[in-house]
C-alpha cells in the first residue's frame, strides 16, 4: 500500500513532535482499492496515531527517569510516536512492528528529527525472536482483540521475567478489563491522562509494570 505523507504535530508536555503520518482519506482509499483485489485485507490500524500513542509519548515526556540512558523498545509500534519521543533520553530505541510499512513512516519521521539513536525491526509479538531483550519495553493500545490477549499476557510475562520494565498504555475498554487485571499484580504505578480526539476527551491509562 503506497500513501502519501503529511506532517502531523503532537503537543507534549512542554514540547511540541511533528510526525510523518498518511493522509486518513489516502489511507481509506487505498483500502478500498485493496479490498477489491482480495477481501481478506485486514484495514491498516498502524496508519494512524491512536491516543494511546499519544498519551504514552506524553507520559514519557513526564517521566523521562523510566528510560533516560537505557535501551528501549517497541512493540507493535504503528507509526512509532512513543518510540521516536523516547529517542530524546534513551540509549538507544528499536522500533518494531509486524508489518514493514509503518517502519517506513518511522523512519522518514527520525530522518526528518536527525534522530540516530533508533532502529527498526520487524517482531511479530505471537512469535519472539529468542535474541530479544530491552530494559524498557512500550506497548501502546495492543489489547484491542480478545483473541490475541494470551499471546499478549505470555509476552509480557517474557519480559518480565528478563527484569524488563514494561510501560503499557491503553483506552478503557470494557472487554480488555480482565486482561488488564491480570496485569495489575505487576503494576508499579498508574495514572490516567486525558487525550484529545476530534475535539474530545479519551481518558488513557498508563501502567508501569514490573516483576
Amino acid at each position: 500500500m503506497q500513501l502519501s505523507t503529511v506532517l502531523q504535530t503532537f503537543q507534549l508536555q512542554d514540547f511540541s513532535f511533528a510526525l510523518f503520518v498518511p493522509p486518513q482519506s489516502a489511507v481509506q482509499q487505498a483500502y478500498q482499492q485493496q479490498l477489491l483485489l482480495d477481501d481478506s485485507t485486514p484495514f491498516p490500524y498502524w496508519a494512524k496515531v491512536w491516543p494511546s500513542a499519544v498519551g504514552l509519548s506524553f507520559f514519557i515526556s513526564q517521566h523521562p527517569y523510566y528510560i533516560k540512558n537505557k535501551t528501549v523498545l517497541e512493540v507493535a509500534a504503528g507509526l512509532g510516536l512513543p518510540s521516536l519521543v523516547a529517542a530524546k533520553w534513551a540509549n538507544t530505541v528499536c522500533c518494531s512492528d509486524y508489518l514493514e510499512a509503518p517502519l517506513t513512516f518511522v523512519k522518514a519521521s527520525a530522518l526528518h528529527h536527525q534522530i540516530h539513536n533508533i532502529n527498526y525491526r520487524i517482531i511479530n509479538w505471537a512469535n519472539l525472536p529468542n535474541d530479544i531483550k530491552t530494559d524498557v519495553l512500550l506497548l501502546s493500545d495492543i489489547n484491542y482483540e480478545p483473541a490475541a490477549f494470551a499471546f499478549l499476557f505470555n509476552m509480557i510475562t517474557h519480559f518480565l521475567a528478563k527484569q524488563t520494565t514494561i510501560i503499557l498504555s491503553t483506552p478503557q475498554r470494557l472487554l480488555a478489563k480482565p486482561f488488564i487485571e491480570q496485569l495489575l499484580p505487576f503494576c508499579k504505578m498508574q495514572q490516567s491522562i486525558d487525550v484529545l480526539e476530534n475535539g474530545k476527551p479519551v481518558c488513557i491509562a498508563i501502567l508501569v509494570l514490573q516483576a
